[in-house]
């Protein structure tokens, strides 16, 4: 945004700047998706594990998710500092499933970008794009190669309850 190279101080001393102000805030407007957080109580009633798989750091998923009241609740958190590979490799993926228990193949990755939806085919996992969230204008969900694509977090959770004949479990959301 500043035109500056990675080497030039000013960038260093920016950056460092932006992280402050982008941990200081880090929750203040953050909400959990409208109908998601009814979702997830869903799964936990029904023993379901979910998790977070994120290529934000820890430094910052960890607290958002406690501030938002998630991190107690899920199964799993992955972020780029816990692999040596990020999304779209499959490696964060298979960690999450690892931890939460479960099989990749019996687990379904919700994403908003393409590179999560890369990593959770990757990992052998059930894929769902989701087109809410963080989208770009330029984001073309049709393209992902998702497994299914969905609208809503009301969507997902009549998915889910719909979904007999795919063998589920756990689910691991995106997080950016």
């Amino acid at each position: 945004g500043f035109k500056l190279e990675e080497q030039d101080p000013a960038h260093c001393r920016l950056l460092n700047r932006l992280l402050a102000l982008y941990a200081d805030g880090l929750a203040k407007e953050s909400l959990v998706f409208n109908g998601l957080d009814h979702f997830l109580t869903e799964l936990e009633h029904l023993q379901v594990p979910w998790g977070v798989v994120t290529n934000k750091p820890s430094l910052y998923t960890f607290p958002l998710l406690q501030q938002l009241r998630l991190l107690a609740r899920c199964s799993a958190v992955v972020c780029p500092d816990h692999v040596v590979n990020r999304k779209p490799h499959a490696e964060p993926m298979l960690k999450a499933c690892e931890l939460a228990g479960v099989s990749p193949s019996e687990s379904w990755y919700v994403g908003d970008h393409e590179r999560d939806i890369a990593s959770g085919r990757s990992a052998g996992c059930i894929t769902i794009g989701a087109r809410w969230g963080y989208l770009a204008d330029e984001d073309e969900p049709t393209r992902w190669q998702a497994d299914y694509l969905l609208d809503t977090p009301a969507a997902l959770r009549d998915f889910f309850w719909s979904a007999d004949d795919i063998s589920i479990n756990s689910i691991s959301l995106n997080q950016k």
